[in-house]
């Protein structure tokens, strides 16, 4: 059948699309309210989730705001802005720059439809038009869409991998070196200062040659998930490398950066990791390296990490499981 202005009855439309689709949601813009409502019917009797808008002005203010379109049908005989226009305004648009557009027209010049795929349409199918046809020319962008969402679901998902360490599920230096950039620019717009921890566990090496590396991977994902979970919500913690972490306190002073690090100890000096039943519970401690960066100071971030370090080398001389303050 094709599809005008007559309002098709309901179930009038009985085959079904090229595929089926699955919460498929499209944007039907026609100012024709009849043409509108019959086109929206007949996509939602065909298993689409299909809404409209009435104007140019109506579809830009719901693909600005949504970005659960999968598919435009575009009216270009529209009062101002009409379909030209909305496409041009649709590629400013980070939301929806990336839908795909059907451009639907009475005005079946050459021209016309040069026009509209120079503008970033994906198609452009005249009026009036066999329903079966739009349903055909549908499903190819659709199907391209989800491909390069599978593509940029598993991108994020590699992103994410590449900044996380697999043992402990925390940050790891590489996310962590960027986040500290970032805090760093931070404290200074914001005039705030930034705490940093360099954090060990004490005579790692010791329980790796006593108890095999098993029982060392526990005692570090124990020790992470109770650093993490003693921390605000804001701070990071992120595993440095091999039994080091460092922590980031935005807003704290050298003294709160002391007063965090020794809860830190107080807390991870009641840990207890139990390995087997041929084992006896491990006790284990940390030693901490306090630091602050102050606003407009020459620190940058390596700088910070080392005087961090040197902090917790002093910590560590001075009989471990303990925080010591660096300058």
């Amino acid at each position: 059948m094709t599809l005008s202005t007559d309002r098709p009855p309901r179930g009038m439309i009985s085959s079904t699309p090229e595929t089926t689709p699955v919460h498929q949601r499209v944007l039907v813009v026609d100012d024709d309210r009849e043409v509108r409502e019959a086109l929206v019917e007949v996509l939602t009797e065909n298993g689409y989730d299909a809404m409209g808008a009435g104007s140019g002005e109506q579809a830009l203010a719901i693909l600005d705001g949504d970005d659960t379109i999968d598919l435009v049908l575009l009216d270009m005989n529209m009062p101002e802005p009409d379909g030209f226009d909305i496409l041009r305004r649709l590629k400013t648009y980070q939301r929806s720059r990336e839908v795909p557009v059907i451009c639907l027209s009475a005005r079946a010049a050459v021209e016309d439809k040069i026009a509209g795929l120079k503008l970033g349409a994906v198609d452009y199918l005249a009026k009036p038009f066999d329903v079966q046809e739009l349903f055909a020319r549908m499903a190819r962008p659709l199907r391209v869409k989800r491909v390069l969402e599978r593509l940029d679901r598993a991108k994020l998902a590699a992103e994410v991998l590449s900044l996380t360490d697999p043992l402990t599920g925390l940050p790891n230096r590489r996310d962590l070196e960027r986040r500290l950039r970032e805090e760093l620019d931070r404290s200074d717009r914001a005039s705030e200062p930034l705490g940093c921890l360099m954090i060990d566990v004490d005579r790692f090496k010791l329980i790796n040659d006593q108890f095999g590396h098993a029982a060392g991977d526990a005692i570090l994902a124990e020790v992470a998930s109770a650093l993490q979970a003693s921390l605000r919500s804001f701070d990071l913690v992120a595993r440095y490398g091999g039994d080091e972490f460092v922590a980031l306190l935005p807003g704290a002073s050298l003294e709160g950066a002391r007063q965090v690090a020794e809860a830190l100890c107080d807390v991870i000096s009641t840990l207890t990791v139990s390995l087997t039943a041929q084992h006896d519970a491990i006790h284990v401690s940390i030693s901490v390296g306090a630091v602050s960066h102050d606003p407009g100071s020459n620190d940058d971030a390596p700088m910070l990490l080392n005087r961090a370090d040197v902090a917790l080398l002093d910590a560590k001389r001075h009989g471990r499981n303990r925080a010591v303050t660096g300058h």
